[in-house]
């Protein structure tokens, strides 16, 4: 759901996650494979700069909303490079 990226007017926040923000970030996916979450966090690393491009350029909003856009995809990337996965096995 991209309603925290566009601040979607029916985007609330949801009690049930304990969360304090509209734009904070909860995982409710299936358990990860450490390797392939670690994969997955390289990748979108490599490609940080093609999201910033798209956002700078994406015309069809204001400036003021792409800048927007690209702060809270710019806290993703920061995040992203937070995230402590566990030692892999074997």
């Amino acid at each position: 759901d991209f309603s925290g990226l566009v601040l979607a007017p029916y985007a609330r926040i949801s009690p049930d996650l304990k969360t304090t923000y509209l734009r904070e970030r909860f995982y409710l996916g299936f358990k990860e494979d450490v390797a392939e979450m670690d994969a997955t966090i390289r990748l979108f690393q490599r490609k940080q700069w093609k999201f910033s491009r798209v956002t700078r350029r994406l015309k069809v909003l204001s400036k003021t909303n792409r800048l927007d856009a690209w702060y809270y995809l710019r806290s993703f990337f920061v995040g992203v490079g937070e995230v402590n996965l566990p030692p892999r096995e074997g």
